[in-house]
């Protein structure tokens, strides 16, 4: 009786009748501490030794453009808020940003001088809005009395429609 699996020929030292491997042969010996094992069906040495933990692989990998960005949206902000801190940090930021276009780290200069740029103005906004106010409030007698003037027109306007 035989078995599906079973090899024709039950003598091992014998090979000459059949085609594959003895599959009671000795199996390779272990490779050395820090080469690679060879895989099953593939033979030794094809694809070289594997390469340094401290390489740097595929290309320099992607720009980092995040202050650009953070310059572009602060300076915005302060622009339409006219607060001078956000026109300071986007000035700061923009700068940062431009430094790392000219080292070759981001590509977006563009953006970073956008910021820098609406930051100048959002400064320049900031100091005029503060300007008026300092002057709305010494001139027209303190702020409530503006206050009250500019309500009173107001109503007289709206009652004269």
């Amino acid at each position: 009786m035989s078995y599906p699996n079973t090899p024709q020929n039950s003598d091992p030292s014998n090979n000459a009748n059949t085609s594959s491997p003895n599959p009671y042969t000795q199996p390779p010996a272990a490779p050395q501490y820090g080469q690679q094992a060879p895989q099953y069906g593939q033979p030794v040495g094809d694809y070289g030794a594997p390469g340094a933990y401290n390489q740097q692989g595929y290309g320099p990998g992607y720009p980092s453009n995040n202050l650009g960005g953070w310059a572009l949206g602060l300076s915005i902000g302060a622009f339409f808020l006219s607060c001078l801190p956000l026109s300071i940090a986007a000035i700061v930021l923009g700068s940062k940003a431009k430094r790392a276009v000219s080292e070759g780290r981001a590509n977006n200069g563009g953006m970073a001088s956008a910021g820098i740029i609406l930051g100048w103005v959002g400064i320049a906004v900031g100091i005029i809005v503060v300007a008026v106010i300092i002057w709305l409030a010494s001139n027209a007698g303190g702020m409530e009395q503006f206050l009250d003037d500019w309500l009173r027109k107001l109503e007289a306007d709206s009652a004269a429609a």
